[in-house]
């Protein structure tokens, strides 16, 4: 830059010469272009190209009001460390430089020149209103913040209960102002009106306060040493395949259990499409395969398989973990078996339960039968195959309700099953493999195993008190149980076998390890039970909701923090 100022003065001395400019006029363009050149050097040193002599700038001084500028119409606001003026008439917010008598002074003269000549009570009076302001807007703002929190306790409860997002706005707000309007009066009503509550605001809650149970959750399984996860898969209402997965994990000592995420599948539900939903996760969350020390599921083929399935790639990827069938799938598969004069009993019972239940009518017409002959119940229970409930129930109602269903099928002309059928109706009890590690557990079979020895003995010796209703069928009849005491002393026998079979593994050598043992789910159970909760969320009116968020407050232990979500949101009140 200035090599071309020289140059151009240069050319200005060359052109004035080139016309006849005399020597006085030459020799003052000389002086012009050196006193240039001195600025162009001074201004490079204060940019720091050279050494600089100027001396280093000093702190902007801290300006306090005083009671005085109030006549120049301006009061304090901002801080103790930064006072800022503001004006009492227009409320405009100056710098702390600005804190000058005669530049609050210029601001009134210019900006408000007919207010200038006004008396200090005036000025008062515009302060005074000014306070004002800022108290009404401070409250509302305050109003606001606690509409917002309220808003978000009512969508965890929506959420927590399965309800519909909509049931807010359409239900909860206007039974909450009828209440306070009955109870407190209208201004009452009037503040209740304003907490936001529709549809699309619920929704957006609920998925803030899930984000947040799911980041405390990560947090606590990144400080954990170990964890362990059970998964299962279902198909929803949608016709899609869901995979909801439980993890447990040690916080403080103590072992937590909670809902990981429940994705859908996005076409076939194969090994490998399930364990890329949960790789994926995994992944993006962060979370170290290492860590795994544990996988429980059933034993589908597409989960199990040796090649492609899920839990052999877990293992490939987890190799410490170890899997685990689940035992409540065992119990049901070892189950199964019975003598052929047991099972024909079974499916029997199944015919009469379902001819009764399977037609509305035929049911209405049971009930009230069972209210007329004082019955304890009045229904009969459904056959079915889940895992978690045992056909001895079925079994057992249908047996406490003997008496009706004989006379509910000869008043329908149906050929009535003989008596000797209803005494071999008896359940087994059942191992509980709800909750427990898997040391309990295997206690809780080897004892089942021990119990079924016992059982077989008192069998021998003609003695049926372990079997209450059976008991109970022999003392009012006084029939001859010895054609009957082989054929359950088989089943007794065979279901030894297949608990023996399904429950082969000894823990015991594994004591030096034993909190990878201990962490390991032994059963899909909070799975299985949480598919009901799943499909109350997701019904035929709702095929379209995409449940994980609500299924997340549902289902979780963990508590959103509220309070912290309200800080980060921008306060609107409700219209």
């Amino acid at each position: 830059m200035d090599i071309q100022i020289k140059f151009y003065a240069a050319a200005r001395v060359m052109n004035i010469s080139s016309y006849g400019g005399n020597k006085q006029t030459k020799c003052t363009l000389e002086s012009c272009i050196f006193g240039m050149d001195k600025f162009i050097t001074r201004a490079k040193r204060s940019r720091g190209d050279g050494p600089s002599s100027a001396p280093p700038a000093k702190k902007s001084k801290t300006r306090k009001y005083d009671e005085s500028y109030l006549q120049f119409g301006f009061t304090v606001t901002g801080t103790d460390a930064e006072p800022l003026p503001q004006c009492v008439i227009c409320a405009d917010l100056l710098a702390n430089d600005s804190m000058k008598p005669c530049k609050l002074k210029f601001h009134l003269e210019t900006k408000h020149p007919k207010l200038k000549d006004k008396p200090l009570d005036f000025l008062k009076l515009k302060l005074s209103c000014l306070t004002q302001q800022k108290r009404t807007i401070s409250k509302h703002t305050s109003v606001s913040n606690k509409c917002l929190e309220a808003s978000y306790c009512i969508s965890q409860r929506v959420a927590r209960l399965g309800k519909s997002h909509t049931i807010a706005e359409a239900l909860i707000l206007p039974a909450a102002k009828d209440i306070c309007q009955v109870m407190f009066g209208e201004s009452f009503a009037q503040q209740i009106g304003d907490i936001p509550l529709s549809n699309n605001t619920v929704s957006y809650h609920i998925s803030d306060m899930a984000n947040d149970i799911e980041e405390q959750l990560l947090a606590n399984i990144m400080q954990s040493q170990y964890y362990a996860f059970q998964l299962d898969e279902t198909t929803d209402v949608a016709g899609l395949t869901q995979l909801l997965t439980y993890l447990r994990y040690i916080k403080n000592g103590n072992t937590e259990e909670d809902i990981l995420f429940c994705r859908s599948l996005p076409a076939h539900a194969t090994g490998e499409a399930l364990f890329d939903v949960l790789d994926g996760y995994i992944q993006d969350a962060g979370i170290s395969w290492g860590s795994c020390v544990g996988i429980c599921t059933d034993r589908v083929r597409f989960i199990t398989g040796r090649i492609s399935g899920l839990v052999t790639r877990v293992l490939h990827l987890a190799p410490v973990a170890r899997w685990t069938h689940c035992m409540i799938h065992c119990e049901s598969l070892a189950s199964k078996q019975m003598p052929e004069s047991l099972e024909s009993v079974l499916k029997q019972a199944v015919q009469l339960v379902n001819f009764i239940k399977a037609q509305p009518l035929n049911a209405r017409l049971f009930s009230l039968l069972c209210q007329e002959m004082g019955a304890e119940h009045e229904q009969l229970l459904f056959h079915t195959e889940a895992r978690w409930l045992s056909r001895g129930r079925i079994l057992h109602r249908l047996y406490e309700l003997r008496s009706e269903v004989k006379a509910f099928l000869v008043d329908a002309n149906i050929v009535v099953i003989p008596g000797r059928h209803f005494r071999k109706v008896e359940f087994v009890e059942q191992v509980d493999a709800r909750e427990g590690c898997i040391f309990l557990l295997s206690e809780r079979v080897s004892a089942f195993v021990g119990k079924l020895n016992l059982w077989r003995d008192r069998l021998m010796n003609k003695n049926v008190d372990m079997f209450p209703s059976f008991a109970d069928c022999v003392q009012e009849t006084g029939i001859n149980i010895s054609p009957l005491i082989n054929t359950v002393a088989q089943h007794v026998d065979g279901l030894k076998q297949q608990f023996i079979r399904y429950f082969s593994e000894d823990f015991s050598s594994f004591s030096d390890a034993a909190i990878k043992l201990l962490l390991p789910f032994t059963s899909t159970y909070l799975c299985e039970a949480r598919f009901s909760k799943f499909t109350a969320l997701k019904t035929k009116y709702r095929n379209r909701l995409q449940v994980e968020d609500d299924l997340r407050l549902a289902l979780s232990n963990i508590e959103p923090r509220i309070v912290l979500l309200c800080k980060k949101k921008r306060v609107q009140v409700s219209h």
